[in-house]
């Protein structure tokens, strides 16, 4: 199935592959993580995509959620190829993000307290993000 931009996929934490959820938004629903392509994304671009979303999700961890214990939303942006020096992490919701974008937006409350260390959870859903992102460009 081939897709147009903008496009964003989303899902919480405990649901499978099957339950995300397709929209052209950039900000994510109640408790769920989101990967988005801006307006201007060549989505033919699988691998550059793939790999800009690995790094800026590394970027994420390492920077920001390993240690979050906060309820806001945050993000991370960069354009498609970009380096660490081209990842913008902004810790107070989807602000910045652009057409020229790809995006990872996590909603404040994506982990409750009581999962606040549990950093596999963000690697799972983003794992199932990105496979899901790779079978619905496979026409593109």
């Amino acid at each position: 199935m081939a897709i147009t931009t903008p496009y964003g996929l989303e899902l919480a934490r405990n649901d499978d592959a099957r339950d995300v959820v397709a929209d052209a938004l950039p900000a994510p629903s109640a408790g769920k993580l989101k990967i988005y392509l801006g307006a201007n994304i060549d989505s033919a671009k699988r691998q550059s995509i793939h790999g800009t979303l690995t790094l800026m999700f590394n970027a994420l961890m390492a920077e920001h959620l390993r240690h979050y214990s906060g309820s806001g939303t945050c993000s991370v942006y960069a354009p498609v190829g970009a380096t660490v020096m081209d990842v913008t992490i902004e810790k107070t919701g989807i602000m910045g993000i652009t057409d020229d974008d790809v995006a990872i937006v996590v909603a404040g409350n994506f982990l409750d307290a009581a999962h606040k260390a549990a950093t596999h959870f963000y690697e799972e859903t983003f794992e199932q993000l990105l496979e899901v992102l790779l079978e619905n460009t496979k026409d593109n």
